[in-house]
């Protein structure tokens, strides 16, 4: 019974410890020197740049450029969020992305704008008379999604071809946990070391 616990703790550890990066929760320590980071510390606010180094609990980063590039030394465990960029996408697919948010807030505005003022009438509408805007609220709706749904496309494909947003992904502001596998004959040990702010 011993030897086959013993088997499963060594396989288990040894999964752990060859897990693929991939499959771990994105930390700090994963960050290489060169990767644009995204931090917002209490003492120094949001910071903008590129990461020098880590050096046990500090996260050395180069923020700004030129003459006003500065280094930045970082506690990890004051860190309230750490996002690594994703760049910036191409401009085709950020016009798509903001024609597709353009439509959606285009319609939900027109739907709101257009079925207000038939809310709000005093009387109702008498379509026998000479009343140009005797709709129903249905009407009203309608006609406000295909007018505003179009424009908002349009103007949120055109906003997002011409400034396309840099993406950022959020990581977990902690040192990853360090494993440690011992043998002694038939004994195994695992042991995890986690970092506690």
């Amino acid at each position: 019974m011993k030897t086959l616990l013993s088997r499963v703790v060594l396989a288990l550890g040894a999964c752990l410890l060859a897990c693929p990066p991939a499959l771990r929760a994105q930390v700090v320590d994963d960050l290489a020197p060169g990767t644009r980071v995204r931090v917002v510390e209490p003492g120094t606010g949001r910071i903008v740049g590129t990461v020098s180094a880590l050096r046990g609990d500090t996260l050395v980063v180069l923020s700004g450029s030129g003459a006003s590039a500065r280094t930045v030394s970082l506690p990890v465990s004051s860190m309230r969020s750490l996002q690594v960029s994703r760049g910036r996408p191409s401009r085709p697919a950020s016009a798509l992305r903001g024609a597709a948010i353009g439509l959606a807030t285009g319609a939900a505005a027109g739907l709101v704008g257009a079925t207000a003022p038939s809310l709000f009438r005093d009387e109702p509408c008498d379509r026998t008379a000479d009343d140009l805007l005797c709709f129903s609220t249905a009407e009203w709706a309608m006609f406000g999604v295909l007018f505003g749904a179009p424009a908002g496309a349009a103007w949120g494909g055109a906003v997002g071809f011409l400034f396309p947003r840099e993406r950022w992904h959020s990581i977990s502001a902690r040192t990853a946990p360090t494993l440690t596998l011992t043998t002694s004959g038939a004994a195994v040990q695992l042991g995890i070391s986690l970092h506690v702010p």
